[in-house]
């Protein structure tokens, strides 16, 4: 039989012996041991993740270019004229 595993970094390759006591209501203790083979692992593949999120410039950029947007939009719609052709304004 066949199993694989994942060991905490500390753990040194080779082979370790492991003990189980197994107990019950109906039956005495049972004890058995187990070698188990502890082998260095490989590394199959590895690839850095790119940083991501914006530089503090790129963000003030991306703001400064939002407020122009929404001013042009202002000076395009003209909101007192819509706001006077739905009779929410009136004129002095």
């Amino acid at each position: 039989m066949s199993v694989q595993a994942t060991a905490i970094d500390t753990i040194s390759a080779g082979t370790y012996r492991n003990l189980v006591l197994v107990t019950a209501d109906n039956h005495g203790v049972i004890k058995d041991t187990a070698d188990v083979e502890v082998r260095e692992g490989e590394v199959l593949g590895f690839s850095t993740i790119p940083s991501t999120g914006g530089s503090p410039v790129g963000i003030m950029q991306f703001g400064a270019s939002f407020l122009l947007f929404i001013a042009g939009l202002i000076l395009i719609c003209d909101p007192r004229r819509i706001l006077r052709a739905r009779g929410l304004l009136v004129s002095a």
